[in-house]
């Protein structure tokens, strides 16, 4: 595999490839050109060029690859354009299931096309924040759609509620594998899913988690249940964003 999001921005192949992708406009259907979901159909304005071109966070992708297998339940919680579900939905097949959570409507417009482009059956899309409570909360938009979290300082309103609350209301099926990524917020996604991790153990992917204090607000969480944290990409925890945790 061809890691082109590994090329630097500022070198002469970096800036050729760029300016070609720049032309490309923002509304094409294009396919993924690489890995497991290659063939699959992306919108180029979706989020980054990673996306399409196969590229996009490659180890996330293979831990993912290895865990989840036919017939799995996936959570995508913070699902973006769907990057993550698309290749959850390939990796459980037809007796599987993915449970996608976006609270962004321009996230959610561009998920819900992917699963139409792609004729995908498996993935239930929730427009919904996760946190550990069900009702309202503000939503604080970034100059980047894939930064988004729920935050005081929001100017929107979206629906919050919890993972617990959810599967034992019977509106979705207990995961095998969690993927968590809200800017920080882990350990509020965490605590609302306290009941799903004491009794069901799924292994949880977590994403973007740079503040010392919440680093370790979800560490807390997921020692206290019995779950083994790794950082993931051969960094210190210090230094690491993203952790795969399991029990």
């Amino acid at each position: 595999m061809i890691n082109f999001s590994g090329i630097p921005a500022k070198s002469l192949p970096g800036r050729l490839l760029r300016k070609l992708i720049g032309w490309v406009p923002d509304d094409t259907v294009l396919y993924i050109l690489q890995g497991p979901m290659r063939g699959r159909r992306w919108i180029k304005g979706a989020g980054v060029s990673g996306y399409w071109l196969g590229t996009y966070e490659l180890e996330h992708q293979k831990i993912l690859s290895g865990l989840l297998r036919e017939g799995d339940v996936f959570y995508d919680v913070g699902a973006h354009a769907g990057f993550f579900s698309l290749l959850a939905s390939h990796l459980v097949g037809s007796s599987g299931a993915v449970y996608a959570f976006e609270p962004l409507p321009r996230n959610a417009t561009f998920l819900k096309k992917h699963i139409e482009l792609n004729r995908i059956s498996n993935i239930k899309l929730i427009e919904a924040a996760i946190a550990d409570y069900d009702g309202e909360a503000l939503f604080e938009e970034s100059e980047s759609s894939s930064m988004g979290k729920v935050s005081a300082n929001g100017k929107s309103r979206v629906s919050v509620t919890s993972l617990d609350s959810l599967v034992a209301g019977g509106a979705i099926s207990p995961p095998s594998v969690m993927k968590i990524d809200v800017e920080g917020l882990q350990d509020i996604v965490l605590k609302g899913a306290g009941g799903i991790l004491e009794k069901y153990h799924p292994s949880v992917l977590i994403e973007a988690v740079y503040e010392k204090d919440n680093k370790q607000n979800f560490y807390s969480v997921l020692t206290a249940l019995g779950y083994t944290i790794e950082p993931i990409g051969n960094k210190s925890i210090e230094i690491a964003g993203d952790f795969f945790a399991y029990k």
